[in-house]
């Protein structure tokens, strides 16, 4: 919660900062128009990857309602969500440049909730992972050309992630699951580095990334 605030905090300054400036913000009477890098940062149009459209409570220091994200300068759909006193609550959706869906889902409380279903650009299922619990669970894997390789959660799974929607980081990743959760060594390869990780039951038990630092343990 500390870290949220701090963020707001920030967020309304940045605003408050560079509200006469429009390369990095605008308004449209009660709706704030903010530029974004891909990582989430307030930035200027001329470097901007992201366009936010939002209703921003000054008096809350929160977002609230709907918010609407464009690519920039494309300006077709990114994303879409609704806060709550700042907070995700209900539906989200991001898409990729090409107009498909990228994933959709829930969130509570900005915590991810119930199933989520992500897809490829091509518009196929990839992977479903239930958030019904804690420790999410990577349930169900489809192949691009929508061939299942595992519906209970138990296989390998092998594809491409980012740590968050805002990243600039995508890398690839392969692993085994059992009953949905990361077990036994999984490969993450940032493309400058490549790490190798051991779980036990979702719990991480060491790994090791090369060339860089070597080992590390929990």
């Amino acid at each position: 919660m500390l870290k949220y605030i701090i963020e707001i905090i920030l967020l309304i300054t940045s605003v408050e900062v560079l509200a006469q400036n429009p390369d990095f913000f605008q308004k449209n009477g009660d709706t704030a128009i903010l530029f974004l890098s891909c990582n989430g940062n307030m930035t200027t149009s001329s470097t901007a990857s992201y366009k936010r459209v939002a209703f921003f409570e000054k008096e809350r220091l929160a977002f609230q309602g709907s918010v609407f994200d464009y690519y920039y300068p494309e300006g077709n759909i990114a994303f879409k969500a609704t806060y709550k006193n700042g907070l995700y609550n209900g539906q989200v959706q991001s898409y990729y440049k090409n107009g498909n869906l990228k994933e959709i889902g829930k969130y509570k409380n900005s915590k991810r909730d119930s199933i989520w279903t992500f897809y490829y650009k091509n518009g196929k299922t990839e992977k479903k992972i239930d958030y019904f619990n804690e420790q999410p669970r990577l349930m169900e894997f489809y192949k691009k050309n929508a061939k299942p390789v595992f519906l209970d959660g138990n296989g390998t799974y092998k594809g491409h992630s980012n740590k968050d929607y805002f990243s600039c980081d995508i890398f690839q990743i392969r692993g085994g699951l059992n009953n949905g959760i990361m077990d036994g060594q999984w490969t993450i390869n940032f493309g400058y580095s490549i790490c190798t990780e051991v779980f036990e039951n979702g719990v991480f038990v060491s790994g090791r990334e090369s060339p860089q630092w070597g080992s590390y343990n929990s």
